[in-house]
């Protein structure tokens, strides 16, 4: 009896997590235009790519601490030696504390993303369009050096890398772990069997 009930407990409290868990879209360059070695990730509800469309926006000079109902949880976009931007709507501003952000997002029945995007963290910013599932950046620049991307001085436009914002299929932490613990209580089943 002991054993069902901690089954019981373990399964209510992994569900609970899975329930958190996002969907997150990757960038893949199909270029080798600027700017170059870019990591950007965004991760969004369920509900919000259920329901086939995001628009968010964040005006700049927003000090509003936390947006609980944006169907954003985060977005992240890097390039070699400069800060990232950073952003989760739902627990902490930009990095800097002041920001601008507007996303038009379709998310495809086939796993890409296609719209507009553009990110500014009062240090760096970067904006892109797609046609269809192609996004093209059309300005990436920061008070940083961007070298490590192939750019050139403070400021200077960096632009004209493709690629697409393709949906990352990861198994959630709350479904590998159910899938543990049937096999626990399997496992103790067979014991139970076995005894008899």
């Amino acid at each position: 009896m002991r054993f069902k009930s901690l089954v019981l407990a373990s399964a209510l409290c992994l569900a609970s997590l899975s329930s958190q868990a996002g969907v997150i879209y990757e960038w893949r360059p199909l270029n080798e235009k600027l700017p170059q070695h870019v990591t950007f990730r965004m991760e969004f509800t369920t509900a919000a790519v259920n329901s086939g469309k995001l628009n968010f926006k964040v005006p700049m000079g927003d000090w509003e601490e936390s947006y609980p109902d944006a169907g954003l949880l985060s977005i992240y976009f890097s390039t070699p030696g400069v800060s990232p931007i950073s952003y989760k709507p739902r627990e902490e501003q930009f990095r800097y504390g002041l920001g601008s952000l507007d996303l038009n997002l379709t998310f495809g029945s086939d796993g890409f993303l296609s719209g507009r995007i553009y990110a500014n963290d009062a240090n760096s910013h970067f904006g892109m369009s797609s046609q269809g599932s192609l996004f093209t950046i059309l300005d990436a620049r920061s008070d940083q050096d961007m070298g490590g991307a192939g750019c050139g001085e403070n400021w200077e436009i960096c632009n004209g890398a493709t690629g697409q914002l393709q949906r990352v299929d990861i198994p959630e932490p709350g479904s590998v772990a159910l899938l543990g613990i049937g096999l626990l209580a399997a496992a103790g089943l067979r014991r139970k069997v076995l005894k008899n």
